[in-house]
């Protein structure tokens, strides 16, 4: 634009000039007028142009973030997943419609015209955390992972429970496991469930282990899953880690909002978001994220 300014300044030179001295028309001062008119013009298209072209922040920041990651390849990866906190939000102790905390967390349905109660913690009407409102979207669906909880609290009944496989199972049911939960027993027991609830949070990455083994053996799936394209997603302080042992991938989720009213933030408050469900490698902690 500074060019453009000197070139205006030189026209009115110009213009100025030819009220000291008669110029007959079509002399060398009108072309020369003509030509910075031209050039003046130029440079002004020039600068709208470069105003309109989008910067590498402006685009950058439209990235997916899974295509940092290399994606597992179909069926032979296993997304399991922790209930409360995590597919689940935190219960509101109002009537109010919306949760301003957790504003992408919505009510599930009613079942036969009634409120499903979440007994988790302090108790309320069941809410759905946003990657629960949007698994479909997660890699874990888009390429047909099979699927699997494992979850310290009871997930509050039948019709949590299936309101939750309906969210996981994703494109299908069988790599979902069925509808079917199974409960803890001991480190020892076999399992032949992908979905386990009161599994002590210390265990979890032996109950994993055991839903991996059982889904590669014969009498289970024969899936052929690679120990590192395992993943457990958990909002509980601590539970990702205990992954790293048997070389899974363990994610701690729910890092932007915490329930300070339950040990300092030991669990998540509005659940797990969709952008923390991705295929990073390692252990990934809300203070050392991947």
């Amino acid at each position: 634009m500074a060019e453009l300014n000197t070139l205006l300044r030189v026209e009115d030179f110009v213009e100025e000039g030819e009220t000291e001295t008669e110029v007959p028309p079509a002399t060398s001062s009108a072309r020369l007028r003509t030509a910075v008119k031209a050039v003046a013009a130029v440079l002004l298209g020039v600068s709208v142009v470069v105003c309109l072209v989008p910067s590498p922040i402006t685009a950058s920041a439209a990235v997916n973030p899974e295509e940092k990651f290399e994606w597992p390849a179909p069926e032979k990866c296993l997304c399991l997943f922790d209930v409360d906190r995590t597919l689940t939000s935190r219960q509101l102790q109002t009537d109010a419609a919306t949760d301003e905390k957790c504003p992408k967390t919505q009510y599930a349905p009613q079942v036969d015209g009634k409120a499903v109660i979440d007994w988790a913690y302090k108790g309320g009407r069941l809410r759905l955390s946003e990657l629960t409102l949007n698994m479909d979207q997660t890699f874990c669906v888009k390429q047909n992972c099979f699927m699997g909880v494992i979850s310290a609290g009871g997930a509050s009944g039948d019709d949590e429970k299936k309101i939750l496989y309906d969210h996981i199972k994703g494109n299908s049911e069988e790599n979902a496991g069925g509808a079917g939960f199974g409960q803890f027993a001991s480190v020892d027991a076999n399992v032949h469930m992908q979905k386990i609830v009161f599994t002590p949070d210390p265990l979890k990455g032996d109950v994993a282990k055991k839903i991996f083994d059982w889904l590669n053996s014969k009498e289970g799936k024969a899936a052929g899953i690679p120990a590192n394209k395992v993943w457990l997603f958990d909002d509980h302080l601590g539970n990702a880690a205990e992954m790293e042992k048997y070389g899974f991938n363990g994610r701690e989720v729910s890092c932007k909002t915490r329930d300070q009213s339950i040990g300092n933030g030991l669990v998540g408050l509005c659940g797990a978001e969709l952008s923390e469900v991705v295929p990073s490698k390692g252990i990934s902690t809300c203070a050392n994220p991947k």
